[in-house]
């Protein structure tokens, strides 16, 4: 599925950054973007597709801000 994958790329990308040195805004942001899956992990168990992927969505953005900072 999607929004499966989606989430599970989303994962390994947070951890890869958790492998930096992070300022304590940028942990905020990564503590945001594990919500957002979490929260989107629940909405695809709930059954709420377009939830489910607007929240994985969410987190990709925040990652894709922090990748570009490092």
């Amino acid at each position: 599925m999607e929004i499966s994958s989606l989430m599970s790329g989303t994962k390994q990308r947070i951890a890869r950054l958790e492998q930096r040195g992070l300022s304590s805004g940028d942990r905020k942001t990564l503590e945001d973007a594990q919500r957002f899956l979490g929260d989107s992990e629940r909405a695809l168990g709930d059954g709420d597709l377009q939830r489910s992927q607007n929240l994985a969505h969410k987190a990709v953005l925040l990652v894709d801000a922090m990748e570009k900072n490092y």
